[in-house]
This record gives C-alpha cells, sequence and structure tokens, in this order.
C-alpha cells in the first residue's frame, strides 16, 4: 500500500438561483471540480504548491472560485483506476531523488523489466527514459525526467506507436535542454498537443465551496 499526496486544481462554481415555487426562490447547489495536477510522495512537497494567501485562493469572484489543495491517499497505486474509455488520459507523478522509498513509489507502476534497467546512480543524475506497456485498453506509457535532484514521471494512457514515438523524442530533446538550462520547466501537455494527443484529466466532482484548512483534505 502507497502513501502519497495528490495536489489538485479545483474550480468552485457558486450556486445560482431558481424558481421553487410561485414568487419564492431557492439555491440551486455548487458544483466544485478537481482536476489532478500532480502526485507527491512527500507531504510538504505537496503543499508547497498550496498559496498560503487570501485563505488558500487563487481566485474570487462572483461567479466562482479556483485553489490548489492536497489530498492524502492511501492505495495501491499512484495511477487511479480511471473507466477504460479509450481517451488519452495524463497522470503526473515527482519524487526527490535522494528519497529511496518515493522514488520506490513513484516507479511501482513500471514493469519490473522496466525498472530493472533504472540504477540507483542513474536516479540521481539528469536522465531521460521512456517505457510502453502492453497494448490494450488503458495501457500505458510512460515517460521519465530526471534532474539530478528529482524525477517526474507522467503517465499517458492509450497513446499510439506513432504518438508514443513522438513524444519520446520530443521528451528526450527537451530535456537535454532542461539540463542545460535548470530554469526551464517541461511543457509536457504542449507537447502531447503538438503530437495530436488530446489529453484527459483524472477529475473529481464535490460540493465544497472552499479550499480545505491548511490546503489540506482528508482521504476519501
Amino acid at each position: 500500500m502507497l502513501h502519497f499526496y495528490v495536489l489538485y486544481a479545483c474550480v468552485h462554481v457558486m450556486a445560482g438561483k431558481h424558481a421553487h415555487a410561485p414568487g419564492k426562490h431557492a439555491d440551486q447547489t455548487g458544483k466544485t471540480q478537481c482536476v489532478e495536477s500532480r502526485v507527491f510522495f512527500a507531504a510538504d512537497d505537496c503543499k508547497r504548491q498550496v498559496p498560503k494567501k487570501h485563505g488558500g485562493l487563487l481566485q474570487k469572484t462572483k461567479q466562482a472560485r479556483s485553489w490548489f489543495e492536497c489530498q492524502e491517499v492511501h492505495a495501491d497505486t499512484w495511477i487511479p483506476a480511471d473507466p477504460t474509455d479509450h481517451v488519452s488520459r495524463l497522470y503526473e507523478a515527482a519524487a526527490r531523488a535522494s528519497d529511496e522509498s518515493a522514488l520506490a513509489a513513484l516507479l511501482s507502476p513500471l514493469s519490473p523489466q522496466a525498472r530493472a534497467t533504472l540504477a540507483p546512480s542513474d536516479l540521481k543524475s539528469p536522465f531521460q527514459r521512456t517505457f510502453q506497456s502492453s497494448g490494450g485498453p488503458g495501457s500505458l506509457s510512460f515517460f521519465l525526467l530526471g534532474t539530478g535532484s528529482s524525477v517526474v514521471v507522467f503517465a499517458v494512457s492509450n497513446l499510439d506507436d506513432f504518438q508514443f514515438a513522438d513524444l519520446a523524442a520530443d521528451v528526450s530533446s527537451a530535456g537535454a535542454e532542461m539540463n542545460a538550462d535548470q530554469s526551464k520547466d517541461l511543457d509536457f501537455p504542449g507537447m502531447a498537443e503538438d503530437a495530436g494527443v488530446q489529453l484527459s484529466y483524472h477529475t473529481v466532482i464535490s460540493h465544497r465551496d472552499m479550499p480545505p484548512p491548511g490546503g489540506m483534505s482528508p482521504e476519501p
């Protein structure tokens, strides 16, 4: 069982008004949509992404509120069991290169054969690797990027061979540029779009209308 923290980007659309009876109105329940952004294996790493000002809110208008929040999770894998709907869903997770237990959890969705190609010294140096799981519905493609201080894994479901090859080449090229210029970030969604991949994201719906205290929501 893994223990990790999911960073969600949440948007709450304010409740509206609708006719409840002649001459009366009642509140319509608002809805919060939270989209998974990245998985971390240390609470502090996740909470650093949550703004401390304005009660954790990124934006507040009359119509909507938005914020980041972390959710503590215990599960067998950091990749959710989404429906097999043949879309290309992106999952992203990161771990510090110095944290061996976090790295083991990060790499756990890879096949034993793929993990065997990654020596401990590889994970502490800049590198790029790609792996493709067996075909079929829900098959996953993995793109690994190491900076020397951290390792990031992008996992995408249902890529065809051409899309996988295009993204693998782009990640390798971008990774080399990042190692030369540490200020650069990898725009994986942008690269996927250039490769003709329309990404989807794991999403949860709730009726909570504000960020949780301290930016950390309890496990559902």
